[in-house]
């Protein structure tokens, strides 16, 4: 890991209104649609039917279900309800092999598996959830975040997740607080993403700076606040030497040397 790597997971400043822009340009100079944020977690209709319950907002408990669960060594499951193995043909936002593994191992689905995991009856998606499938677990907060459970609950989801090593779940916790009707809050949205970035992925970076570049002096200060805050109470400096994704050491460094500059 780069001495610049260190500098930024170890203590995080947002820079002025120019890196915002250079790093926006970095970071998007290829194909800028792959890294956005999923606007498509949509409600299906096994979901509106058997989700939240209309008094205490807290999730039924689940019933049977008829696939695998994450905690059962079961051949096969890898690639189906979790995982992101590689495939040239459907990528998704990985750019190479070693990207997709580096996804995989911190809570990232793959295309397909987001897929399924979205289209599940919400019952079996709890079951996977509490067999500790990670990227279930965030999807299954997100879902019923939408539903409007508790914010409390689905927050202790998410945050079970991200102290597992699930970085999946810092972004959906991002994408919550930026997207979901009462949990709409862009400072949380802000730190979460940051946090995202902190933990290795440089697609925060983005997310963050988007955020960042539309909040008042007293919401960035907010949000740095509730960042580190966060950052403290999951203990997620345990993880802060860990593996940063392929592409991150490059892109701290280029932001390092010309920090000032546009695209």
């Amino acid at each position: 890991m780069s001495a610049g790597t260190m500098a930024v997971r170890g203590y995080w400043l947002l820079g002025t209104l120019a890196v915002a822009v250079a790093i926006w340009g970095l970071f998007f100079k290829g194909d800028a649609a792959t890294e956005k944020v999923d606007t498509t977690h949509a409600m299906s209709a096994s979901e509106a039917s058997s989700g939240v319950s209309a008094d205490a907002g807290h999730v039924q408990t689940a019933g049977p279900t008829t696939l695998p669960l994450a905690g059962e060594p079961q051949p096969g499951m890898h690639g189906w309800v979790q995982g992101y193995p590689w495939d040239p043909a459907r990528p998704g936002i990985a750019i190479s092999e070693a990207d997709a593994a580096w996804l995989d191992s911190h809570g990232f689905p793959s295309v397909d598996v987001e897929m399924r995991l979205r289209g599940l009856p919400l019952p079996t998606l709890q079951d996977l959830a509490n067999n500790g499938n990670e990227p279930a677990k965030a999807i299954y907060a997100y879902r019923i975040a939408r539903q409007g459970a508790p914010r409390a609950q689905v927050l202790e989801l998410l945050e079970s997740s991200a102290m597992a090593g699930s970085v999946y779940a810092l972004k959906t916790a991002g994408d919550i607080h930026m997207l979901v009707e009462g949990y709409q809050d862009p400072a949380m949205a802000n730190a979460y993403y940051m946090l995202q970035a902190r933990a290795g992925d440089q697609a925060g970076f983005a997310q963050g700076t988007l955020i960042d570049y539309h909040l008042a002096p007293e919401q960035r200060f907010r949000a740095r606040v509730l960042e580190q805050g966060l950052w403290d109470r999951l203990a997620l400096s345990e993880r802060a030497d860990s593996p940063v994704r392929p592409g991150y050491d490059e892109f701290v460094e280029t932001v390092f040397a010309a920090p000032g500059e546009g695209p």
